[in-house]
């Protein structure tokens, strides 16, 4: 080997055992800062000393035991140490110059068995500091990012309201109605700027309810109500400009809207009712041309519509819509008691390509005791849906989940997350890793807060009282490809963005 680059690997990935006393005999490691780790296990990833400069390489160690089987070869002699120095794993290597070594080109190679399997690495003489990947180690699973601004703040100019928030190529878009004007804007996140997409407001009439899906860059409708004309229009955006190509005029008006995508095709939910009091569910899709009612007729004419627009500055939309493959699933409330703004049973309505049934042939909670603005989605073909519901005399709207599985619904965790007062739910999947969203009241005042579910217990993702300030009135939730949270919310009495990392 004739090669002074930092690292040559024979593997790149080297699966390791806990490497106590690992070397050949020799080394320093009686420092009192550099003391051996009694938590290897874990993914490791490695810099070298490149004159006075730390320089990565591509080696990667991962340590899964405590026990392993260890030969040097190529030179006579090699020893070096492990140790730990603010929190970071170092590795000395060195070598004598015997057979088969030269002292300008002294590699050591080191061969572990792991389970009889042969590993073999390859390593330059130098300093190496390891740095801790992830950690295996179960007993700590405590959360330590935090929520930060993705762009500039205040993007809108004035508060906003029914904020939607979604992710295509792992780029943020967001529609939200801005409070200065009224008008419908949709901006993405460009070199950490936030831009209209087609360079200026959708709109320049007041729009409610609003409501986006992003196919692609080129590709983005919204659905709301246009308040002047009082009619449900969708609007396509086709990588320069927005169009009309739908609109809808109702029997009374337009009292909520939720739009989502199945394939290729655009599914639009709305209720065709009044802000204080119930009325009719319909399901448009558009596959290029247009089937204004789904199923020939409405899915309930008791829903509820909830005041969406009279608590316009704490809650937005008051029904969801999800759709797994061809299917649409439709998250709603009815109510029997349309006076009083907190007296709904949920639902989920799903479509079998030729009439609508409720799932689980009743309410999720057969209890008029519930909180409208459900969010639903679809996870592996389980439905999964969140609300607020009230568990005590206090009046609190607890956030709870609950899922569809076998014929019955099931709430996660067999009760509420916590007990707060919450509004504005959002419910997705990155992978099986289940997250919520919501906003909640303390001391009078509104925070958002996420929470995810490891299968067993929820808990916060960052920390909500102090990643925001309060004033959160209009929240939207989204995951990208990759991973990564957006939440869009209002703070300062703007929009803001924030990704957690």
């Amino acid at each position: 080997m004739k090669n002074n680059s930092l690292l040559h690997l024979l593997t790149v990935s080297i699966i390791l055992l806990f490497l106590f006393g690992a070397c050949a005999s020799s080394g320093d490691d009686s420092s009192d800062d550099k003391t051996r780790d009694s938590n290897l296990v874990g993914t490791w990833n490695a810099q070298t000393l490149d004159g006075t400069d730390w320089t990565w390489t591509e080696a990667k160690l991962v340590f899964t035991s405590t026990t392993y089987t260890y030969t040097s070869y190529e030179c006579t002699e090699e020893t070096g140490t492990w140790y730990t120095e603010g929190g970071d794993l170092f590795r000395t290597v060195s070598s004598s110059n015997g057979v088969g070594c030269e002292a300008a080109d002294a590699h050591v190679y080191n061969t572990y068995s792991v389970d009889g399997t042969v590993l073999t690495f390859e390593m330059p003489q130098g300093e190496y500091i390891w740095h801790k990947e992830e950690s295996t180690d179960s007993s700590d699973d405590s959360d330590t990012g935090s929520w930060s601004a993705s762009g500039e703040g205040n993007i809108s100019a004035g508060m906003p309201f029914f904020t939607d928030i979604h992710t295509y190529d792992n780029i943020p878009y967001v529609a939200y109605q801005d409070g200065n004007d009224g008008y419908l804007y949709v901006k993405k996140l460009s070199d950490s700027t936030w831009t209209d997409v087609s360079g200026a407001a959708v709109t320049n009439v007041k729009a409610n309810y609003i409501s986006m899906a992003v196919y692609d860059e080129s590709t983005i409708y919204v659905a709301y109500e246009d308040e002047d004309n009082d009619t449900l229009v969708v609007d396509l955006f086709n990588g320069t400009g927005w169009s009309t190509i739908k609109t809808i005029t109702p029997t009374n008006s337009i009292a909520s809207v939720a739009v989502a995508m199945g394939g290729d095709d655009l599914y639009v939910a709305y209720i065709d009712g009044t802000e204080t009091s119930t009325g009719s569910l319909y399901v448009a899709k558009y596959d290029g041309t247009w089937t204004d009612n789904l199923g020939g007729a409405a899915i309930d004419t008791s829903t509820y519509a909830g005041y969406a627009q009279g608590y316009a500055s704490s809650d937005k939309t008051t029904i969801d819509i999800a759709v797994d493959g061809s299917t649409p699933y439709v998250a709603y409330s009815t109510s029997t008691n349309a006076s009083y703004s907190f007296d709904y049973e949920p639902n989920v309505a799903t479509f079998d390509g030729s009439n609508w049934s409720v799932l689980g042939s009743s309410a999720i909670i057969p209890s008029y005791n519930a909180r409208y603005r459900p969010s639903i989605t679809i996870n592996s073909g389980v439905p999964y849906v969140a609300f607020g519901y009230s568990y005590s005399s206090t009046g609190d709207y607890s956030p709870t989940v609950y899922k569809f599985e076998s014929g019955t619904w099931t709430q996660l965790g067999g009760s509420y997350i916590e007990n707060v007062d919450a509004k504005q739910f959002n419910i997705g999947f990155s992978g099986t890793t289940l997250f919520m969203s919501y906003t909640y009241d303390s001391s009078g005042y509104r925070y958002p807060k996420v929470q995810t579910w490891d299968g067993s217990t929820w808990s916060e993702v960052g920390t909500s009282s102090t990643d925001f300030t309060y004033g959160a009135y209009q929240t939207s939730f989204a995951i990208d490809s990759a991973g990564a949270l957006y939440l869009a919310t209002s703070q300062n009495s703007s929009l803001n963005i924030f990704k957690y990392e």
